[in-house]
């Protein structure tokens, strides 16, 4: 399986770069905040990491005991220049730099940030400066700590929501990640099972190309049988196993 592959086209990635385009065309120049939020598994930090590649941004995570400072440090330490040791200098250089080389900002893990308001204003000092779009990147229960503050909620343009994947996001990780062909059926009991989360879908497709190679033929929901495609399965398994049955690709 190409486990490295990235797959492109996926909706809640596609969702991610609609509203980066919506962020770089904006009318508002102070409405450059982007909230990416939602529950682990589904894809989050691998396309947020992948957009932030494409556009050159920077990346930086935030820290459970960040403080301005602390932040800013972080900041110059990804845009390349100097630590200093006044906040003001870290601050005062950050803006140069991006007015110089304007760049793209992702902060994941935004809800350590959000815990404390001196951080985000931080954050909203730099973007409010240099106009830069700040992806910030945190879990579902992001949106509600930063609705906190309405000066820095008010400054994001869009909230993207990763949720679980669907039954064409599927198809086409089966489609792109192995040459196995895997049938409809079987494709949405792995997104059922699954529960769209990415992690586990790619767990499922190496299983079945592992069978598939084996028979040469689509694998079906029915040709499957009782494998296991999930690791809690391996106990049900152990107990009966079903012969792969050829199914004819017509």
């Amino acid at each position: 399986m190409k486990q490295r592959h990235f797959v492109e086209g996926l909706s809640n990635g596609q969702q991610l770069m609609a509203a980066i385009a919506q962020a770089e065309n904006r009318a508002a120049p102070e409405k450059n905040w982007i909230l990416v939020e939602g529950d682990p598994g589904f894809g989050k930090s691998r396309a947020t990491t992948r957009a932030a590649v494409q556009k050159d941004a920077r990346f930086v995570r935030a820290k459970a005991g960040w403080t301005p400072h602390w932040a800013l440090a972080d900041l110059a330490d990804v845009l390349s220049i100097p630590r200093r040791h006044r906040t003001e200098d870290l601050l005062r250089d950050i803006v140069i730099e991006l007015m110089t080389r304007p760049r793209m900002l992702f902060v994941d893990e935004i809800d350590h940030a959000a815990r404390t308001e001196r951080v985000l204003e931080t954050l909203r000092d730099i973007t409010d400066q240099t106009e830069c779009i700040l992806v910030a990147v945190g879990m579902k229960s992001a949106q509600g700590l930063v609705k906190r503050f309405p000066q820095i909620f008010g400054r994001i343009t869009r909230i993207v929501t990763f949720g679980p994947a669907s039954f064409d996001d599927v198809k086409l990780m089966c489609t792109e990640l192995t040459d196995v062909k895997i049938a409809d059926d079987l494709i949405e009991e792995m997104r059922r099972r699954t529960g769209g989360k990415l992690r586990e879908v790619m767990d499922c497709i190496a299983r079945v190309e592992a069978v598939g190679r084996k028979s040469r033929e689509t694998v079906t929901l029915a040709s499957w049988g009782n494998r296991p495609l999930l690791t809690e399965d391996r106990a049900l398994a152990s107990q009966s196993v079903t012969p792969l049955r050829a199914v004819s690709n017509g």
